[in-house]
């Protein structure tokens, strides 16, 4: 947006009046993008009045986050597999002052190290134990417990801080094996998630599903990366009374596994009554139309 009209605007803002602030903020929204909130900060700054202060923030929230669903709408179209980029954005939902370049850099360390144990002469459960070293070692990455807790479901402080709950954890691993191209997958139980790894050299097609009998073996990120086989999630049904159907023993694709995060995100945000950082969310699943019960 030009200058000139950003302080015009900006001018504007001790009106009292509701009507005249809602165009103003739908102007913003339509025309400006993240790099023009320098200018609003630096009003807030200069400011000494709490009602235009607040107003302020109030825009440069609404700046940031319609950036952000732009940016969501651009990875849907040109690179829907990249598990990083999706995560980082709805990471940057809740914390808005998130840098993808630190980020970046610090999970790329991460991978990087992971590469570098891999070669072709090892075995899959081989491959498994060095991204196991890697994360659960040597960078000391650990499970919490209290997997309702908000923070725990964000990909940028689990980066930041090493610990997260069993969903953000399962992520970080299979991005980093599926960019290393190895064949892990998520797998969706009943109030858990884990990971497989397929006979698959590359990612699948989410329209020819891998079978139970294409999987090597499971993987329980929560558990340090041990693997197990299908029986043990045979006794995980049985113990509560859940009937062993098919689809609990397949790999998904990375669409049903984001839907499935988003979901499982809403849930526990409803309920702590956390209801803006709600919505904001739920903006991002009506992007890919993602339905609640689709992959339940």
């Amino acid at each position: 947006m030009d200058k000139n009209k950003l302080n015009a605007i900006i001018s504007l803002l001790d009106d009292p009046n509701e009507w005249i602030y809602d165009s103003i903020k739908k102007s913003v929204i339509e025309e400006c993008n993240e790099t023009d909130t320098f200018w609003f900060e630096e009003a807030w700054n200069n400011s000494t009045d709490g009602f235009v202060m607040e107003r302020i923030e109030d825009l440069i929230h609404n700046i940031k986050f319609q950036t952000t669903l732009q940016n969501v709408k651009k990875w849907k179209e040109k690179d829907p597999n990249n598990l990083f980029e999706i995560l980082f954005l709805i990471s940057k939902i809740f914390y808005e002052e998130a840098n993808r370049e630190e980020i970046w850099n610090s999970y790329k360390k991460i991978e990087n190290q992971v590469w570098l144990e891999l070669n072709n002469d090892l075995t899959a459960l081989e491959k498994i134990s060095m991204v196991n070293y890697i994360l659960f070692q040597k960078h000391q990455f650990k499970k919490r417990y209290e997997t309702d807790a908000i923070k725990d479901f964000f990909f940028t402080e689990l980066i930041r801080h090493k610990q997260g709950n069993n969903l953000i954890l399962g992520l970080l691993y299979m991005l980093i094996c599926q960019n290393l191209d190895l064949p892990v997958y998520g797998v969706i139980l009943p109030n858990n998630f884990t990971l497989c790894y397929t006979q698959h050299s590359s990612i699948y097609n989410p329209t020819d599903p891998v079978l139970k009998d294409q999987i090597l073996f499971y993987i329980d990120p929560f558990n340090g990366g041990t693997a197990f086989q299908s029986n043990e999630i045979d006794y995980y049904l049985k113990k509560r009374n859940i009937k062993a159907e098919r689809h609990y023993y397949q790999a998904k694709s990375n669409h049903e596994v984001v839907n499935y995060y988003i979901n499982v995100l809403l849930q526990n945000l409803k309920y702590k009554k956390e209801m803006g950082i709600y919505k904001e969310i739920k903006a991002i699943q009506d992007i890919f139309d993602y339905k609640k019960d689709s992959i339940f």
